[in-house]
C-alpha cells in the first residue's frame, strides 16, 4: 500500500491550508501566493529537473512529445465529452482545465520510485520539468480563452513565463557541461523544494468557504476522464503509435494515471480568474481522493499491458 503515502501527504497538506483560511489567516494573501508560486518557485522546479537529469538530450525530447500527444488528446477529449454533456462557461474550462495535466512530481515520481526502483524513477523525475512548462504556458491560455487576444500579445504573454527561461538555461548548462556551485545550487534546491507543498496549501485555502459541492457530475466527469481515460489514451499511443523505448513506455502510463497537478490553482488565481479557481480547487481535491481506487488499478494493468 506505499502508494497511498503520497496521496495522504497531498490530502494532509490541502487541510492545512484549509484550516489557515478557515482561521482568516492567509486568505487574503492568494493573489502573492500565487505570483511567489508562479515565478519564483516553479522555475527552480524546471531548472533543477533538466540540470540533475542523467537523461540524453535526445532522449527527454523523444520523452517530451510522447507527455505532449498524451496532453493533447486528453484535452481533446475533455472538451468534447464536456460539450456532450452540455458543460458551459466556467464549468467547460474546470473539465478542460483539470483533465489534462498530471502531478508528475510528488505523486507521479514517488509512486514510480517506489513500486518500480530508481530505474524508472529517474525517468519519471524529468518529467516534472516538462509537466511545469506545460501548465505554466498552456493552462493559462485555457483560462482566458473567452478572452479576445492577439495572437501577438499570446506570445508576449509566453515570453514573459519565467519558467520556460528556466528550462533553457538548464539544457543550456547540462549541455556545456558547466558544474555550478553549491553557493548557488543549494538555494534553488531550497525553493525547489517548497513548490510542491505551497501549491498543496493554495488548494485548501481555495478550496475553505466553497467545499466539495454542487453538481457531483461537474467533479466526476474530469476525475474520470483524468484517472481512467487519459492513462487508456496514453497505454494506446505509446504501444501502437510512438516508438519509445523499454522503461520509457510505462513511465508515461502511470504518469498519465495520476491525480491532477497541484500548480492549476495556482496558476488559475494568477490569471484573476476567481470562480475558475475556487472549481479547479473542488476538483483537484475530489479527483485525488478517488485516485486512492484508480492508482492500484493501474499499477495492475501497467503489469499486464507492459
Amino acid at each position: 500500500m506505499t502508494y497511498i503515502n503520497p496521496i495522504i501527504q497531498v490530502l494532509f497538506l490541502v487541510g492545512v491550508g484549509w484550516i489557515l483560511a478557515r482561521a482568516s489567516l492567509v486568505k487574503q494573501h492568494i493573489p502573492m501566493l500565487s505570483s511567489l508560486i508562479m515565478y519564483v518557485l516553479v522555475p527552480a522546479v524546471v531548472f533543477r529537473s533538466v540540470y540533475q537529469s542523467p537523461m540524453q538530450p535526445e532522449d527527454c525530447l523523444l520523452f517530451y512529445f510522447s507527455l505532449f500527444s498524451v496532453y493533447l488528446c486528453t484535452l481533446l477529449l475533455s472538451f468534447l465529452l464536456g460539450k456532450l454533456f452540455g458543460f458551459r462557461g466556467t464549468a467547460l474550462r474546470m473539465v478542460c482545465i483539470c483533465s489534462p495535466y498530471s502531478n508528475n512530481g510528488a505523486a507521479g515520481y514517488t509512486i514510480i520510485h517506489a513500486f518500480l526502483g530508481e530505474a524508472y524513477s529517474s525517468i519519471a523525475a524529468v518529467s516534472s520539468a516538462f509537466g511545469n512548462v506545460l501548465i505554466n504556458l498552456t493552462a493559462p491560455l485555457l483560462v482566458k480563452v473567452k478572452q479576445e487576444t492577439s495572437l501577438l500579445q499570446t506570445l508576449r504573454e509566453l515570453l514573459r513565463m519565467p519558467v520556460l527561461y528556466a528550462l533553457l538555461l538548464g539544457f543550456l548548462l547540462k549541455g556545456l557541461g558547466v558544474e555550478l556551485p553549491s553557493l548557488l545550487m543549494t538555494p534553488i534546491d531550497q525553493l525547489a523544494s517548497a513548490a510542491f507543498p505551497l501549491c498543496l496549501l493554495l488548494i485548501g485555502i481555495q478550496m475553505q468557504g466553497q467545499r466539495i459541492r454542487g453538481d457531483c457530475f461537474s467533479m466526476l466527469l474530469p476525475a474520470c476522464i483524468k484517472l481512467l481515460l487519459m492513462p487508456l489514451i496514453a497505454a494506446f499511443l505509446v504501444k501502437c503509435v510512438l516508438p519509445l523505448p523499454e522503461k520509457y513506455d510505462l513511465v508515461v502510463f502511470l504518469l498519465a494515471a495520476m491525480p491532477p497537478a497541484a500548480t492549476m490553482v495556482a496558476i488559475v488565481s494568477n490569471c484573476g480568474m476567481v470562480s475558475e479557481a475556487d472549481a479547479v480547487a473542488s476538483a483537484t481535491c475530489f479527483t485525488t481522493i478517488i485516485s486512492l481506487l484508480t492508482i492500484p488499478l493501474m499499477l495492475y494493468l501497467s503489469s499486464v499491458l507492459f
